[in-house]
């Protein structure tokens, strides 16, 4: 009985592995989300572009650091709560409006690129966000597919997000 539960259980594994494969040979996934802020396009671009900051609203970032470069590239290396390290490249920039960040880590098995896109709606702004991440190895694609989603760091953003623009309508604080 155990014999045939494990085999059941190999073979189910195999094929979903495979479709995996099938349906995403590159190992690239895209995820998009739409969320509305009650605050106004600068306010929320301030936020997302204050990366010094990050740490104080960001859970599991404790620090952030500019890194210098001879090309004056705008390069901020992110450290989260278990030493990890990953350095993020900012650019296509229109104030207000739009930012793509991409990981810049080459040794990386996963690079994510995440665009920011903000527009006016009346009195709130609306985010678009889309993460495209690509996984250049095999089993890392099975782990990131099958365990973590490929949004698990786009919804906690979101929602530390959304906390600290709560947070500072209601003190009326960090807007400018």
């Amino acid at each position: 009985m155990v014999l045939i539960i494990v085999t059941i259980f190999f073979i189910s594994f195999v094929t979903f592995g495979i479709l995996i494969l099938k349906q995403n040979y590159q190992g690239t996934y895209k995820y998009t989300t739409t969320e509305q802020f009650n605050v106004t396009c600068e306010q929320l671009w301030n936020a997302i572009t204050d990366y010094e900051k990050q740490p104080l609203w960001r859970e599991g970032l404790i620090r952030t650091e500019k890194v210098i470069t001879s090309k004056s590239r705008d390069i901020w290396k992110e450290t989260d709560v278990n030493g990890q390290q990953i350095e993020w490249e900012s650019f296509a920039l229109v104030r207000n409006r739009k930012l793509v960040r991409k990981t810049i880590n080459q040794t990386m098995p996963i690079i994510s690129t995440h665009t920011f896109e903000l527009k006016p709606y009346g009195e709130i702004s609306l985010l678009t966000l889309t993460e495209e991440t690509e996984i250049n190895k095999l089993m890392f694609r099975l782990i990131k597919y099958s365990f973590s989603g490929a949004t698990s760091e786009l919804v906690q953003f979101i929602k530390d997000l959304k906390t600290k623009v709560n947070n500072d309508i209601v003190n009326r604080t960090n807007i400018t």
